[in-house]
């Protein structure tokens, strides 16, 4: 999908800067209309790249989900400390993130975007990407009462996806649905699960 924005990218660009050239030549030989019609033209390609462009830094940290998609392993070690672990994720080709939580439980939550069918067409397919990683009680006066700790796992960009389509309802036509999904499980032993994404949530399995 990747290789397939920057193309449209790069090419509304290139055709934006060609009707900008004519436009000028056509000032130039003072021929008004044409002028007119190519800086139409000019202006429509740039706003084209221009959106292509937003997408690709909006979308940055995303990950193309097909079917079930293993996202990521989790190993978790408790400490001599009562409810605290330590949680250590390992996601593809980024380096393993270590924290030290606090809880009875390890929370995963994730951000899931679905696009619409004509924008899958070009490419853009269900997208998915890891957001926070914390520990959870199980007590609820715990929660209230003891140490919370939560982490962000997401990468920081200019422009997100997710949240910009939450905040605007104009952009419908364009992502199909966008929503988050969460998944805990047991941190009371060294153990080991596979974070996995379907298009119907997170969950987490114990790996073999």
């Amino acid at each position: 999908m990747k290789a397939i924005l920057i193309g449209i990218t790069l090419s509304g660009a290139l055709i934006a800067l060609v009707f900008a050239r004519l436009c000028f030549g056509c000032l130039k030989k003072k021929r008004r209309f044409a002028a007119l019609r190519h800086g139409f033209f000019g202006l429509l390609f740039t706003c084209v790249a221009a959106l292509f462009g937003l997408v690709q830094v909006s979308t940055l940290g995303y990950r193309a989900l097909v079917h079930e998609t293993k996202v990521a392993r989790l190993e978790i070690k408790p400490r001599a400390a009562a409810q605290q672990f330590e949680a250590t994720i390992y996601v593809d080709d980024q380096p393993p993130q270590v924290f030290l939580l606090a809880g009875d439980e390890v929370y995963v939550d994730a951000h899931i975007l679905k696009w619409k069918s004509w924008a899958n067409l070009i490419g853009m397919h269900t997208m998915y990407e890891l957001d926070r990683i914390g520990g959870r009680y199980r007590n609820l006066n715990d929660e209230f009462e003891k140490p919370r700790t939560l982490y962000h796992l997401s990468q920081k960009k200019p422009v997100n996806a997710f949240i910009v389509r939450q905040r605007y309802a104009s952009l419908a036509p364009v992502v199909d649905a966008q929503y988050g999904s969460a998944s805990f499980v047991p941190a009371e032993k060294t153990v080991t699960y596979d974070l996995m994404l379907s298009t119907s949530g997170l969950l987490m399995r114990e790996a073999p």
